[in-house]
């Protein structure tokens, strides 16, 4: 098990400790009003209130708003609430967020997804045992004028079709938070404490493993604390070499011996999930090492836009082809490519 003493460069906050005690809480406000209790609201009264919470929800309707459109719809319907709060059912607790500098993490808990899932997938009985829980982290910019950016652990059950992901966790910040094992810390224990325990389900225990992070090339160099896929030497997923040398392939085994040391940064809290592979449980990205990788070097060396200048003989297009190729993409393609299904519309090859 991993220890304080296992982070030389990172500070890893005590889950249980006084970081949580000292962090900042966010309330909700409390609805007063005297609103009938569901049994006491007929079936059409009941698609209605959902109806307007998805609406509320989906348009990103202010709170002011939807209020005055609740007191005018309540002399009519007096079922509905005269909050907005009270319509999408915001929390009554107070919300206690975990100081991950240079940001804030909340965590929503493993458990309540799965258990939440599938009640909304209508499961009557679950067959399978331990539940495999796939994983996915990613970082999101929120606007395009600031930093400001979620990085989210999102939960999926691959083995149920159609079914939802579901939230496990969100940090934000104005970076990506410095320690990635303190970021993954509630993550990892709740899985142990899960593996141990399990959680109940229509009266049953069930235990959880997590079968898969699945990351871009980024993400997943940050969780496993190695070097980055774009690295001159020892950034390689899959084996030891670098450049040009093929070396002996990366294994579970190896990888959490350190034999390669370069590779590592420091020991990732994700080796504390014994079962878990660390080489191909954490599966690689295609679009950062095929499409913005492998295939854009390519295209570089194929159109002479190589930042050192370099033309391969018999390979690298003459000007004039590439003139009129990149005129086809800009001016003949792009007017049939909709703003709304594709945000990136098509840009010259220079730009690439």
């Amino acid at each position: 098990m991993l220890s304080s003493d296992d982070y030389s460069d990172q500070d890893i906050p005590d889950s249980s400790g006084s970081d949580l005690e000292n962090s900042p809480s966010i309330s909700a406000e409390e609805s007063d009003e005297d609103v009938p209790t569901l049994q006491d609201v007929s079936a059409g009264e009941l698609a209605l209130r959902t109806q307007l919470a998805t609406w509320k929800i989906d348009n990103h309707i202010e709170f002011s708003k939807c209020d005055q459109l609740l007191k005018i719809l309540h002399a009519y319907h007096p079922s509905l609430p005269l909050s907005t709060r009270t319509l999408v059912k915001t929390s009554r607790t107070a919300v206690t967020l975990k100081t991950i500098f240079p940001g804030k993490y909340y965590h929503f808990g493993i458990a309540k997804g799965i258990s939440d899932t599938l009640l909304i997938m209508h499961i009557q009985e679950l067959f399978v045992n331990p539940v495999p829980l796939c994983v996915a982290i990613d970082g999101v910019h929120l606007i395009n004028s600031s930093r400001s950016q979620f990085w989210p652990i999102v939960g999926y059950l691959s083995f149920i079709k159609d079914s939802p992901p579901f939230p496990i966790g969100v940090y934000h910040g104005f970076s990506k938070p410095n320690s990635s094992n303190a970021y993954l810390l509630d993550l990892v224990e709740k899985s142990q404490r899960l593996i141990e325990r399990g959680f109940f389900f229509r009266e049953k225990l069930f235990s959880v493993l997590i079968k898969s992070f699945v990351c871009d090339a980024p993400a997943r160099a940050m969780i496993l604390c190695i070097k980055s896929h774009s690295s001159e030497q020892y950034g390689c997923a899959r084996c030891t070499g670098f450049g040009r040398l093929i070396g002996n392939l990366r294994t579970n085994e190896s990888f959490r011996e350190k034999q390669c040391m370069p590779h590592h940064h420091c020991r990732t809290i994700l080796e504390n999930l014994h079962y878990l592979d660390m080489v191909l449980d954490v599966p690689l990205d295609p679009i950062h090492l095929l499409d913005l990788g492998t295939m854009k070097k390519i295209l570089t060396f194929l159109f002479g836009t190589d930042r050192k200048g370099r033309n391969v003989p018999h390979l690298t297009l003459h000007h004039t082809i590439f003139d009129q190729i990149d005129s086809f993409i800009t001016v003949h393609i792009r007017r049939f490519v909709s703003r709304i299904e594709f945000a990136r519309q098509p840009r010259a090859i220079i730009v690439w």
